[in-house]
């Protein structure tokens, strides 16, 4: 790669990882602002009790923010870019995750569109939820009888917790006129492609970059090469060649940009709701 070209990935990056910090700050100060009573969000909750709309919304830009804030601390030493091989992928993978999510409730005008996402956003967990459940109470043949209790009680507290999440969605869906057909599974694919045309960048560039994300956090051995910067050490031997192995910067840039861009929108966008003010009579 070329010397002035690496510049300015490295340029780029801790642009992205300072800019981070600041982020994480904003999202605090509007936590310690809460959601104020007739405001756009403040009517959405109350139109999406008890799932309430702003805890989604809260949870999935928090998620984003807290991920650009370990980035931040993993890969700034000083004003020194200290890049791990994988581990800032996962990071940046995860809070552009977060970061879409969020965007994804935010953006609608119309209060339906945003009320029927989140139907799809909680039935979407429900879903997963309850195969995390089968998987942890799972009986096998080796367990002891106290263990077969212990996960029966288990199934049955949970059992119940995904009973009432359903009945939260059902009451919401029936006080706004949404049948079960009109609940969409919401993939993160298709969140992450939204989420990146609100930002003025092509959504095929971001659900690009959020697959090669998701291919990083996981061993492989062909994607680690295709997207990591390999430099020869030495002569070879006997036919061996020893590669040195580094994050590549320009995958790495792109990850960091990625996530700045997104979660900049998403508290644009999740301050909008905070503060404007319920139109009387009107959808917002």
């Amino acid at each position: 790669m070329p010397e002035v070209e690496a510049d300015g990935h490295i340029r780029h990056m801790l642009q992205s990882l300072h800019r981070f910090k600041s982020q994480h700050e904003q999202l605090q100060r509007f936590g310690r602002v809460g959601v104020k009573a007739k405001t756009q969000l403040g009517v959405d909750d109350d139109e999406t009790g008890p799932l309430l709309m702003s805890h989604s919304i809260f949870q999935a830009v928090n998620l984003a923010a807290d991920c650009a804030l370990a980035a931040h601390r993993l890969c700034i030493d000083g004003e020194r870019l200290v890049l791990h091989q994988y581990a800032h992928y996962a990071l940046a993978r995860s809070g552009i995750e977060g970061a879409a999510q969020g965007l994804w409730l935010l953006a609608p005008d119309d209060r339906h569109e945003r009320v029927r996402r989140l139907l799809g956003v909680r039935s979407t967990e429900v879903q997963k939820d309850q195969s995390l459940y089968r998987s942890m109470t799972k009986v096998r043949p080796s367990d002891t009888a106290k263990e077969r209790r212990d996960k029966d009680r288990g199934r049955n507290e949970l059992n119940g917790r995904i009973k009432k999440h359903k009945a939260w969605i059902d009451s919401v869906a029936k006080r706004h006129g949404i049948d079960s057909e009109q609940i969409e599974v919401s993939s993160t694919f298709a969140m992450v492609e939204f989420a990146t045309s609100l930002t003025g960048v092509k959504a095929e560039h971001g659900s690009a970059t959020w697959v090669v994300l998701s291919g990083l956090v996981h061993p492989s051995a062909t994607r680690s090469n295709q997207f990591s910067q390999n430099k020869e050490m030495g002569e070879p031997r006997e036919g061996i060649v020893s590669v040195e192995v580094t994050a590549d910067h320009r995958t790495s840039m792109i990850a960091f940009a990625s996530l700045e861009t997104l979660l900049a929108r998403a508290l644009d966008l999740l301050a909008k709701r905070m503060l404007a003010p319920e139109r009387s009579g009107a959808e917002s």
